[in-house]
């Protein structure tokens, strides 16, 4: 049986090697958007067999809830228990949350987003520089099915 030319291109293709070359250029999606690029990288793009096989999988539910935890009366001994016990279940279950009424104000929120995006955003060799196997700095995602669409800035 003959090979059609988009199977052959599919051969041809492999993805891991453009993820590690995309991802040892430091730069992440920023650097796309600096260098002027008008189309997604297809390691960005996911093939439609994968996109239909998530749908089966996780699409059943209706209603998707993200946690929400909210500390407010905290400083009271058992709500404050209950507040720590619905983190460990939203962590052990989504590996996500959002906390409401914890006191910070928005203006402090802003200025953190503010901080994180101006990291992201200074030249290339200054978040690498960073992280020097510390626990704080700047990383990349390698080990992904999928190409990470964000960089991470962790404390």
């Amino acid at each position: 049986m003959a090979e059609t030319p988009d199977l052959q291109v599919k051969l041809e293709y492999d993805r891991m090697k453009e993820v590690k070359a995309f991802d040892d250029t430091k730069t992440g999606v920023q650097g796309l958007v600096d260098a002027g690029a008008v189309n997604i990288p297809r390691i960005f793009i996911r093939p439609p067999e994968e996109i239909a096989e998530d749908q089966t999988k996780y699409c059943k539910r209706t209603k998707i809830q993200v946690p929400n935890i909210d500390l407010r009366d905290t400083q009271r001994a058992c709500r404050r228990k209950e507040a720590v016990e619905e983190v460990k279940l939203a962590a052990e279950k989504w590996g996500f949350f959002q906390v409401v009424n914890h006191g910070i104000p928005q203006s402090v929120i802003d200025q953190m987003v503010d901080g994180v995006r101006s990291f992201n955003q200074q030249d290339v060799e200054m978040p690498i520089r960073e992280n020097k196997g510390h626990e704080r700095g700047y990383t990349t995602s390698k080990n992904t099915t999928i190409a990470s669409h964000v960089n991470a800035l962790f404390v």
